[in-house]
């Protein structure tokens, strides 16, 4: 059996090849396979698995946009700073500062890529938090915010 610190360190695995060996009964197998996906979250249902692991292969899937804020939410962390801004108020302040084309501009991408991009998948725009900063310093004059 492998000691815990053989199998709790995260391998990178390309390729598994298994050659099964079935008999004519389940009993009589030389070995069943369940591949199972690790559940952090859920370590009683892990420590189950602790007795037979071989080897675990994690799947990271990057998140997109992270980090980025569609107006509501900028909007949303304004307010909860004690400002009383609204959607009318953004829009104006967007377009004060030119970080982004109006809604007939057939290029949409042309952004301050600094405080706002677009996104093409879903057709609407995402902020900063240097945007959401940038608001805070000039227009309301709150010094250097990072929540």
């Amino acid at each position: 059996m492998l000691r815990t610190e053989c199998y709790e360190v995260i391998i990178q695995i390309s390729k598994a090849f298994l050659v099964p060996k079935i008999g004519n009964h389940r009993s009589s197998s030389d070995i069943a396979i369940e591949f199972v996906k690790y559940d952090a979250s859920n370590p009683e249902e892990m420590a189950k698995y602790d007795k037979a692991i071989v080897a675990i292969k994690e799947k990271h899937v990057p998140v997109v946009n992270q980090d980025m804020f569609k107006p509501s939410e900028v909007i949303q962390k304004l307010n909860a700073l004690g400002q009383n801004v609204n959607t009318h108020w953004h829009t104006e302040m967007w377009r004060k500062y030119k970080v982004r084309p109006d809604g007939k501009a057939k290029d949409k991408a042309n952004c301050k890529t600094d405080y706002c991009t677009f996104d093409r998948a879903h057709s609407d725009y995402l902020y900063t938090q240097s945007w959401i900063n940038l608001l805070l310093e000039k227009e309301l004059k709150i010094k250097n915010t990072k929540s």
